[in-house]
């Protein structure tokens, strides 16, 4: 159970994850248009110029035949997409890792592996990851709808809420991306219908458009099966703010009462996944999706807090059919 508002620090205090009640709709509703697919969209230049900065490194590497460190790189990715987007600050991470902001964000790492769950209802077309229904997406929306006046925020929450984009964000995403990485190596059929797909989506300049990017089903399927077999969260407590029965089970659930969700167990389970420890990106494509029981994908979370990180490039998100 989350230790009281009072008795933290003003800045870990006032983290989503943290805050309960007004506060957290109040922020909440005022965070989750920053992660809108228009939003993304003005970004992508932004994350294009982090791997163009990644590519040339990595070509680097290979001109001089080094070993190279996949983790280490894919965080010198995803620090520098979060300071250029989040931050507005340049940090060459690739070739500066003395960069003051790269060095004082791994040293906050190494004391905090925090996460925050939130959300981004304002793309209500697109819940496919985290398995949401209409009716759940509107129960959301009805939870954040609040007065324009009641819209503040403070400088510690503000503060707060920038924290947890570079805490949440950071970790996770360059994790991801290692996984998949070392799946793709081990299931080179995989990687190579993935190449297919993504050099015939290249323009003539050797680009992918936006939009073109968020609509590839097989790397759509890749990434969400690598978070399927390799969940950064390996499970979740959601407090309940009042008493809750369980359907016919005669189980209620308590005001109070810490509710833990195994989202490991339940992404290795035969009976919603066969051959659940086997890489297979099949299961997630667009043919195959309605196979998947609500609920039973949950890398994100799920319901309004869970994680606004969802909507990032790295982790893009399909309807269902």
């Amino acid at each position: 159970m989350s230790i009281s508002k009072s008795k933290k620090h003003p800045i870990v205090g006032n983290i989503l994850a943290e805050l309960q009640g007004e506060d957290w709709k109040r922020i909440r509703s005022i965070t989750s248009p920053v992660f809108t697919s228009g939003k993304m969209r003005k970004m992508y230049p932004l994350v294009r110029q982090s791997v163009e900065g990644f590519m040339n490194t990595l070509s680097e590497y290979l001109k001089h035949k080094q070993v190279i460190d996949v983790k280490e790189m894919y965080a010198c990715l995803t620090m520098d997409v979060i300071a250029n987007c989040a931050f507005a600050t340049k940090t060459n991470a690739f070739k500066d890792p003395n960069n003051a902001f790269v060095v004082n964000g791994r040293d906050v790492l190494k004391v905090s592996k925090g996460k925050d769950n939130i959300n981004d209802e304002s793309d209500r077309h697109e819940s496919y990851h985290n398995n949401e229904c209409e009716e759940e997406l509107k129960m959301a929306n009805k939870i954040l709808n609040i007065k324009p006046s009641n819209k503040f925020i403070t400088e510690d929450e503000m503060i707060a809420q920038g924290f947890v984009v570079f805490i949440a964000g950071y970790e996770t995403a360059s994790t991801t991306l290692s996984f998949c990485s070392y799946e793709l190596a081990l299931n080179p059929d995989v990687q190579q219908k993935l190449y297919e797909e993504v050099m015939s989506s290249l323009d003539t300049n050797g680009e992918i458009d936006y939009e073109v990017l968020t609509k590839l089903p097989f790397l759509d399927a890749v990434i969400a099966e690598t978070l399927r077999l390799h969940s950064p969260i390996v499970k979740i407590g959601n407090i309940a703010a009042q008493d809750y029965r369980l359907g016919s089970t005669g189980i209620t659930v308590q005001k109070g009462q810490t509710v833990e969700i195994p989202i490991y167990a339940i992404h290795h389970s035969e009976e919603y996944y066969p051959n659940p420890e086997m890489f297979i990106p099949d299961r997630f494509l667009p043919v195959n999706r309605h196979k998947i029981i609500p609920y039973t994908y949950l890398p994100f979370s799920a319901g309004p807090r869970n994680c606004i990180g969802m909507s990032l490039p790295e982790v893009r998100k399909q309807k269902f059919p």
